[in-house]
């Protein structure tokens, strides 16, 4: 076997055996088992008696965070200033999805004896045999494995005085989450350049990457970042029973609406020259009933993870309330036009006044918070938000809508659209009011 070869198979089984070690704790964000990991990420970066080697290296707890999560690091101070970042996180989503199979989810030996039965759509172009299986094998633990190892060289480098620039290493939790980790990075990056005087030139992130097309023979590295905007949307319908559908307006409806506009939709892609996002796609939507009952739902929610090169939040939000703007119109015609439909079928218009049309209207949240102000005033507002938002704070997760961190939120933590739909009838004049 060749030196190249040798050197090829050693860093193989080496960044394999990481890999093993670090999907065998179950991290699924958020949770303790985070702490576990990136324990056990700090211990394989220092084996061997190289501990001494690093500028520094440790775990960097997060602020105020309920489960105590860390994130681990290590920096080497090179012959220059300027300075890459590797980083990976350490966290996963639930085993729940490999059903029967979850009891081996963190087992990849396991797993792979049971292959038939997870290669459910085989691609007949690709070939098997050195898969890996495991919750968090490919997102993103081999990358942290991948990390590992490139530090140790870089270590041995830095013993022998051979490092050319300086290089920090960052394995954080709750990427699957709400990026807690990688926030709380940004402040130990910014202390390490006040302190070291350092010039980051990039970083470097190990996450998986996926084939453009069956049988894609090519690997690729992207240069550049992907941004992520969460829109969230709250439905308020309204209430009416079974029996009196035109009394109500049903929340669903109307998010089924929205969701068959937006989602899939490649009309919201971003584009540059050779590159297009993924379009947008729902990553939860719910009704808030919590039993049955024949009454319509009136309150609905989901949010809709859109993935940018150039757009912004607020690009975006007014991207989106146009469109909301259409599909609502459509939707309450649509709506007004049945009922005239049914009430000619069931003969109930007989003694009954002209009905008025159905009427849209699309709010974002600050104008939602502003007309609430208004009404009632900022006092009483923004202590019913500091109650709430605290009554939520140690249960963050459950929390029913999703937010966005933007500086004009009065509660500090929501960029997201807002949809409510309310019906009021004054006489024979019905008026809906739905906010984005």
């Amino acid at each position: 076997m060749s030196k190249r070869k040798e050197t090829e198979k050693h860093w193989y089984e080496t960044v394999q055996s990481y890999t093993e070690q670090l999907v065998s704790i179950r991290s699924v964000s958020p949770g303790t088992g985070e702490i576990l990991v990136v324990e056990r990420v700090l211990a394989l970066l220092c084996a061997g008696g190289i501990r001494h080697t690093y500028t520094e290296h440790g775990l960097d707890a997060l602020e105020h965070d309920p489960y105590g999560r860390q994130n681990a690091y290590a920096f080497l101070r090179g012959k220059s200033s300027e300075t890459i970042v590797l980083l990976g996180h350490i966290d996963t989503v639930d085993t729940k999805d490999y059903g029967p199979l979850e009891k081996w989810a963190l087992s990849p030996d396991e797993l792979a004896h049971r292959r038939d039965r997870l290669i459910q759509r085989k691609d007949e172009t690709e070939d098997t045999a050195d898969w890996m299986f495991g919750r968090g094998t490919a997102d993103m633990k081999s990358g942290v494995a991948v990390n590992i190892a490139l530090m140790r060289r870089m270590a041995e480098l830095a013993q022998r005085e051979q490092l050319p620039l300086s290089i920090v290493f960052l394995a954080t939790p709750d990427e699957e989450n709400e990026s807690a980790g990688v926030l709380q990075a940004v402040q130990y990056l910014l202390r390490l350049r006040e302190q070291y005087g350092l010039h980051y030139i990039g970083a470097i992130n190990t996450d998986f990457t996926t084939a453009l097309y069956p049988g894609d023979p090519h690997h690729y590295a992207f240069l550049g970042t992907v941004g992520k905007l969460l829109p969230s949307f709250l439905c308020i319908g309204r209430e009416s029973h079974v029996g009196t559908p035109f009394n109500g307006l049903d929340a669903n409806l109307l998010a089924a609406e929205l969701i068959s506009d937006l989602s899939m939709n490649d009309e919201l892609c971003d584009r540059l020259p050779g590159q297009i996002t993924a379009p947008p796609v729902t990553l939860h939507a719910a009704d808030l009933k919590t039993r049955y009952d024949v009454q319509i739902p009136f309150i609905t929610y989901f949010y809709l993870n859109v993935l940018t090169f150039t757009t912004g939040p607020d690009a975006l939000l007014e991207r989106l309330r146009q469109r909301t703007i259409t599909v609502i119109n459509h939707l309450l015609q649509r709506i007004d036009a049945a009922e005239e439909r049914w009430s000619t079928a069931s003969g109930v218009r007989q003694g009954v006044t002209q009905r008025q049309a159905r009427v849209g209207t699309v709010l974002s949240y600050a104008e939602l918070y502003r007309e609430t102000v208004q009404h009632v005033g900022k006092e009483r507002v923004d202590a019913d938000l500091k109650t709430e938002w605290e009554r939520w704070s140690s249960n963050i997760d459950a929390i029913l809508s999703t937010c966005c961190a933007n500086s004009r939120c009065p509660k500090g933590c929501c960029s997201n659209d807002c949809v409510r739909a309310s019906r009021s009838t004054i006489g024979a004049k019905r008026i809906f009011s739905i906010s984005l």
